[in-house]
């Protein structure tokens, strides 16, 4: 099978790219998500579903009407509910494709958003995972503005791969996730990446770090992944990447959620050394890399705390 590449005319090969879908009791969500990732201009998928016991019985039916009438899907309804995180891990051990991405139920992605991953992808084979940015929308379907968050990542930067996990720590954001990986980053000898570490902590730091120390990272400037999200979620997006006062929705009211967020950011810093223990890394690039981390996220609670974040200026890959 081949595809074109699009605006260059040349021809590329067109691999396979596998695609895991978890749902739990959002029918009429995940028709929605499974109509969007069927209709994908990159056609080469296996669509995987896995239903986290929903109670729900739409949801069922909405996954065997899609599955009829769409060879790509394959499906699975667990016995008993394994939790969130543990159906994202089922899916990507389901996966037989050597890309591989995570589609959440509730969110969409822009229909090109697959191709042109992939074509930047098989241009380059230093980049492990490519995105696009993301844009929020919230219950009722209407966009709130755009917030990008990825032009520390506009372009490989050829760089080593502590530089590359450095990097990664100052610029990181949460959607990075949900970009389209090369298997390999996430997977090491038949396990993957995130279950040595999610127990400490289920934060997405450790494995995008996993991703950073086997290539580059790459978000396209344009907006394809469309995340559904409260209002207080959008702003505490918006604050984490311009800074400023800090949402009223997002304050710590009283000691016990104080101690909860610091419990939280602490367990991360615990799965960072986790994670880049199990890199082959040398000593002195371990300790430099959990400092580096550990400065980063007890600032990110200070700010918190303090309710207020010191406005930052754009950042690009040409300004730094």
């Amino acid at each position: 099978m081949r595809a074109s590449a699009g605006r260059s005319g040349a021809r590329m090969e067109c691999p396979l790219v596998s695609i895991g879908v978890p749902t739990y009791n959002r029918p009429d969500l995940l028709a929605r998500s499974l109509t969007n990732i069927s209709n994908q201009t990159w056609k080469n998928l296996e669509i995987l579903v896995s239903d986290n016991c929903s109670s729900d019985p739409e949801v069922t039916r909405v996954i065997k009407s899609f599955s009829e009438r769409d060879n790509r899907i394959r499906h699975y309804v667990q016995e008993r509910n394994i939790g969130a995180l543990d159906n994202f891990f089922f899916l990507l051990s389901q996966a037989r494709a050597p890309y591989f991405m995570w589609a959440a139920d509730d969110d969409y992605i822009a229909s090109w958003f697959v191709e042109r991953c992939m074509e930047v992808m098989l241009r380059e084979k230093d980049i492990v995972l490519c995105t696009a940015e993301t844009q929020y929308f919230n219950t009722e379907g209407e966009l709130f503005p755009l917030v990008p968050q990825g032009a520390a990542f506009r372009r490989p930067t050829g760089w080593d791969r502590l530089k590359r996990m450095e990097h990664l720590i100052r610029n990181n954001f949460d959607n990075l996730i949900y970009g389209l990986f090369r298997r390999e980053a996430l997977v090491s000898n038949g396990q993957i990446f995130w279950t040595r570490t999610y127990a400490i902590s289920n934060n997405e730091i450790p494995p995008l770090l996993a991703a950073a120390y086997h290539g580059e990272i790459v978000v396209l400037p344009d907006a394809g992944i469309f995340k559904r999200a409260t209002l207080t979620t959008y702003a505490q997006a918006v604050w984490e990447e311009r800074g400023g006062r800090l949402p009223t929705g997002s304050h710590m009211k009283g000691w016990r959620a104080i101690r909860s967020t610091w419990r939280y950011h602490d367990n991360v810093i615990r799965a960072v050394r986790a994670g880049v223990e199990q890199l082959d890394l040398e000593p002195d690039e371990r300790r430099r890399l959990v400092a580096m981390a550990r400065s980063r996220i007890r600032l990110h609670f200070l700010y918190m705390l303090a309710r207020y974040k010191p406005a930052s200026a754009p950042v690009s890959q040409e300004s730094r």
